[in-house]
């Protein structure tokens, strides 16, 4: 009877290491294969993006300066550009229509790739006004990369507006 305890006893532990090398598999191999499953075409990843929509206004009347039938500058554009030393590198702007529940039409301002913090503003009429931005670094997910994006922070040492749609408000 002894002697058949031990052969029970053998068959137990190889059962149990059976088990145990199985689940170090699956731990090993399966295991990040599922967790990374969700990237393989599920994921929606952000990228980084060094453009922002926004409206130039009138702070006084509250006017867009660039759209609308009471414009400053119908058909004129602003200049968007930064100092290094002494040479400007000037940022893409473009006038496009946006279908957005506060405004008709907003200026795409592409700011130039190099992360300038200080940004200024030509206006057609000869003004020069400040913008400061920054460039933030979001986390990514599991399966997407960390993504920048640009931050407007202030117009004129003025806090900007948030407007709806994701179109900033700078105040003039």
């Amino acid at each position: 009877m002894l002697f058949r305890r031990v052969s029970y006893l053998k068959i137990i532990r190889s059962n149990y290491l059976y088990v145990m090398n199985a689940r170090l598999l699956f731990f090993f191999f399966a295991l990040p294969f599922v967790l990374t499953a969700c990237c393989l075409g599920n994921a929606k990843c952000k990228t980084s993006s060094n453009a922002v929509n926004a409206r130039l206004i009138d702070l006084t009347t509250g006017k867009d300066l660039f759209f609308g039938d009471s414009a400053r500058f119908r058909n004129e554009q602003p200049v968007f550009y930064s100092l290094i030393g002494t040479d400007s590198v000037t940022h893409s702007v473009n006038r496009q229509e946006y279908n957005a529940s506060n405004a008709d039409s907003v200026l795409t301002i592409q700011f130039d790739a190099r992360s300038l913090t200080t940004v200024y503003v030509k206006l057609p009429d000869g003004d020069i006004d400040t913008l400061s931005i920054s460039y933030p670094l979001s986390e990514g997910s599991a399966c997407c990369d960390p993504y920048s994006t640009v931050a407007p922070l202030q117009y004129n040492r003025q806090p900007i507006q948030g407007g709806l749609d994701d179109v900033l408000i700078f105040g003039k």
